[in-house]
């Protein structure tokens, strides 16, 4: 029972799961409780993540390290499928057929950070070649509010984690992607410190503490007082200077208390951090309570994304994770960014990322039919070269941080971006962007502003030259272009008949005047509805939509009819916060046109 009618809930539906797929039965994977489906999922996953084929790995000594949270939901009646804690590191080592320990840890909240310390600990004492650290736990209640004069109490989530663990020399031999390093890891304040202390680092030096600290952060007016007091005085003494400061949140502000997930959860956020060089937002803070406030006095919790800040020469991008469990165990472990100056390792595919051209792989359901007609890799089967059709689209089809991964490992995209914003200085001083492009595009969904059309037309038709640009480098050209609404200016430079730097410009420009649209300063919205022109007439003719809501442009009925009728006629609300083609436009046609 609980007194909360909220939690931070999965959005999938934890029952579905591809039983063949783990040569499972349906009638075993329905006895299975939820956290073995879910692991077995991520687990597979995060070892493809980190490019590595499940194959390569059979017989190997690769070890389990599963942080426990309990069983929250009901199962069938194969209780030793259910009941048994050890069966879920277990069945995952049978599965993969990996011949390292199998270890299934209950530390309460810290259960999460313990196995990765146990599992770190083994690769570096040979005990095994490979680590997985898994966590799960399904649990409902409220909402977290870590640190804040509002705290009422632990708010419970639902989450699955893993992440694959290698020595860092043994990663580096053999090409693996390297996403993150764990630093060498006893009350809070001590283990804080004993943990720095071991990776020969000392906490009261800006150059060697983190600039980010994920704290365990559960929002009860108990436990969040002592943190902030073991965090504080871990890291300053009275004599620190005021604007020596350390950013803090918890995952908890975005996952709820997850229990044994909550270290991985953790790691999972500091090393994305990590990598985005983004200091992430805290949802729902406002101000300190009165017990964390005494603490907190170089203490930072920000609410909006922030970029990472700026570094003395050759310190990395650093973050702490602080868990403890109710029963008193506590973990900590420290992050930081992996550089691959000097480190001598041989030429292997994480420095191929560089160039942002990849190798072309070929995959088939099974090893015969992969091997069935081997001509076809080398030579093509038909007379002459396809033809290629490119469709660029308008408003609405963005999302926030699109293309952003292209941008991050492709050195000539990331130039070619530079070069499009470059183009804007050539524009009247007054016309020049409030903004640069690769801020909005590396804003978090939290901050985006992609959803305005001054925002997302000059991304999108930048992300579309890019990706003409890496298609023409392979060789591709189109046939034929295609552009619906704002998509035309891509078109047109993937036709030939713009330039880069003209259609950017255009791009822009463009929607400059649409800052003006709706009456009074009035934003609008659009819907796209699967139904006739007479219907959407007389449902804005009806009250109170009337005078308010018009049919803005209709489509062919028979032409889309099919898909109207998949989608049961469901309305979709257009990523756009303008009312295009409406009388919304009247206040700024005149610079329009």
């Amino acid at each position: 029972m609980t007194n909360s009618p909220e939690a931070y809930f999965l959005d999938q539906d934890v029952w579905v799961f591809n039983a063949s797929s783990f040569h499972i039965s349906p009638a075993e994977a329905a006895a299975m409780d939820p956290q073995q489906r879910l692991l077995l999922e991520t687990v597979h996953e995060s070892i493809e993540r980190a490019g590595r084929r499940v194959e390569q790995l059979e017989g190997s000594s690769t070890g389990v390290y599963f942080a426990h949270g309990g069983h929250q939901c009901p199962t069938p009646s194969l209780s030793p499928l259910r009941d048994t804690t050890t069966v879920v590191a277990n069945r995952i080592c049978y599965f993969f057929d990996w011949r390292g320990p199998s270890f299934t840890v209950d530390t309460a909240c810290s259960s999460g950070l313990t196995a990765l310390y146990l599992a770190v600990e083994a690769l570096r004492n040979r005990e095994c070649t490979l680590a997985g650290s898994h966590m799960q736990i399904l649990s409902p209640q409220g909402r977290s509010h870590m640190w804040d004069a509002r705290v009422d109490g632990c708010a419970r989530g639902e989450g699955t984690a893993s992440v694959v663990l290698k020595l860092l020399n043994d990663a580096m031999a053999a090409g693996d992607p390297v996403e993150c390093v764990i630093l060498p890891d006893d009350s809070q304040r001590e283990l804080i410190r004993s943990t720095y202390a071991r990776a020969g680092l000392d906490p009261t030096r800006v150059e060697d503490r983190c600039q980010y600290f994920d704290a365990h952060g559960t929002g009860t007016p108990v436990g969040d007082p002592p943190e902030a007091s073991a965090i504080a005085s871990a890291f300053f003494s009275p004599e620190s200077p005021a604007e020596d400061v350390i950013c803090a949140g918890s995952i908890k502000m975005l996952t709820g208390h997850t229990e044994a997930t909550a270290g991985l959860a953790g790691v999972v956020k500091a090393s994305l951090a990590i990598q985005h060089g983004i200091i992430p937002p805290n949802l729902l803070f406002q101000q300190f309570s009165p017990g964390v406030a005494q603490h907190a006095s170089h203490l930072r919790v920000p609410t909006q994304a922030l970029p990472w800040p700026d570094l003395p020469s050759n310190t990395p991008r650093r973050v702490s994770i602080n868990l403890f469990g109710f029963d008193g165990a506590n973990a900590h472990a420290v992050l930081e960014c992996f550089s691959q100056a000097g480190s001598g390792a041989a030429d292997s595919g994480v420095q191929t990322l560089s160039s942002g051209i990849l190798p072309l792989a070929f995959s088939a359901a099974s090893e015969e039919s992969l091997e069935a007609q081997p001509s076809t890799i080398t030579r093509r089967r038909q007379i002459g070269a396809q033809s290629v059709l490119a469709v660029f689209p308008g408003q609405g089809a963005q999302w926030p941080q699109m293309g952003l991964d292209v941008i991050s490992t492709c050195t000539h995209a990331a130039s070619w971006l530079q070069e499009l914003l470059d183009s804007f200085e050539t524009l009247p001083a007054q016309d020049w962007p409030k903004f640069t492009l690769l801020d909005e595009l590396s804003a978090p969904e939290v901050i985006s502003r992609l959803h305005s059309a001054a925002f997302s037309l000059p991304i999108r038709t930048a992300l579309q030259i890019i990706q003409i640009r890496i298609l023409r480098s392979l060789g591709i050209e189109f046939a034929a272009v295609v552009g619906h609404s704002s998509g035309e200016i891509g078109a047109a430079y993937g036709a030939g008949q713009l330039t880069a730097l003209d259609a950017i410009r255009i791009a822009y420009l463009r929607e400059v005047p649409a800052s003006h649209a709706g009456c009074q300063g009035q934003s609008g919205a659009m819907l796209a509805f699967g139904i006739s022109w007479d219907q959407a007439q007389a449902i804005c003719s009806e009250a109170p939509y009337s005078g308010w809501v018009v049919v803005a442009a209709s489509n062919s009925p028979t032409s889309l009819e099919w898909l109207f009728e998949s989608l049961e006629q469901s309305p979709r609300r257009l990523r756009v916060d303008t009312a295009y083609h409406s009388h919304h436009m009247a206040p700024c046609a005149d610079p329009y046109l």
